[in-house]
């Protein structure tokens, strides 16, 4: 059974529906469907358990695309985020696929059953990262021609299109690692990930990128999002050491309130926000 489930009863009397989003990774399963006009139709988490190997992974995610009645409507477009490290942006010029292997394994170890992909961010840049053959396999099983995104790449698109000339960073926390975005004075500078324990690890990752980009962190505004549900201090604990105006970042979802309000847009920002990127 779902942990959380917000359902447009309509929507099950429905032989298709418009946009499927789907986000999996060892800390869950959600997914998210909106209509034509990318109204909020249905949201679904599901906590998985125990997930140690990708064979846990894999048949907990199997189960839930078997059983659960949303998944089982066909839908017009399809949108998968996978959850993971292995990941790097790149100039669109630098992105010729004999050599993104290579690239990847320069800060992340590439197995032979990762398959890579791409995902355009602004007109110059991609954000290349992997998935497992595995995964993609079990997902092509029901979705022939879904289209595939990392986790960080709704934050990274949004940095880009922002308009405002000052420095901001961006941060996406995740269940053992952070995604992070800074711009300096409006201008996209540096997208990293990092592994993390506590807020002392997180701490440290952030002041060391301040510095070497000369960032005062006590005067630079910070945006949060990402799951923090079972963390219950570490946000409270990274606010001692950063500026008061430091906020867990709010999105605005195109929905009606009625369930737009029961979801926490902070939580699942990836997720309510990938169907703004393009491929």
């Amino acid at each position: 059974m779902p942990g959380i489930s917000i359902v447009d009863p309509n929507l099950k009397n429905r032989t298709t529906i418009s946009e499927l989003s789907i986000q999996v990774s060892p800390n869950g399963f959600s997914f998210c469907v909106l209509s034509a006009v990318q109204h909020l139709r249905a949201f679904r988490h599901y906590e998985l358990k125990d997930v140690v190997l990708l064979d846990d992974l894999l048949s907990q995610t199997e189960e839930i695309l078997e059983k659960d009645d949303i998944l089982q409507i066909p839908a017009k477009k399809v949108r998968i985020i996978t959850t993971g490290r292995n990941s790097t942006i790149l100039p669109i010029d630098f992105t010729q696929p004999e050599s993104l292997k290579k690239i990847l394994n320069f800060n992340h170890p590439v197995d032979e059953m990762d398959e890579i992909h791409i995902n355009k961010i602004g007109n110059d840049l991609s954000l290349v990262f992997t998935v497992h053959h595995y995964l993609s396999f079990m997902f092509s099983k029901y979705f022939e021609d879904a289209e595939y995104y990392s986790q960080a790449t709704p934050m990274v698109n949004h940095a880009m299109n922002k308009k405002l000339k000052q420095t901001e960073i961006l941060i996406q926390v995740n269940k053992d690692f952070f995604d992070m975005v800074i711009l300096v004075d409006g201008e996209f500078r540096l997208y990293n990930n990092f592994l993390y324990v506590n807020s002392t690890d997180m701490i440290y990752f952030i002041l060391y990128a301040c510095k070497q980009l000369n960032i005062d962190a006590k005067k630079t505004p910070f945006h949060f999002m990402g799951d923090f549900s079972g963390q219950n201090n570490l946000f409270t604990e990274l606010l001692s050491y950063l500026p008061r105006s430091t906020k867990i970042h709010p999105i605005h979802i195109t929905s009606e309130t009625k369930y737009s309000h029961k979801v926490d847009a902070s939580r699942f920002y990836s997720l309510l926000s990938v169907h703004q990127c393009e491929l």
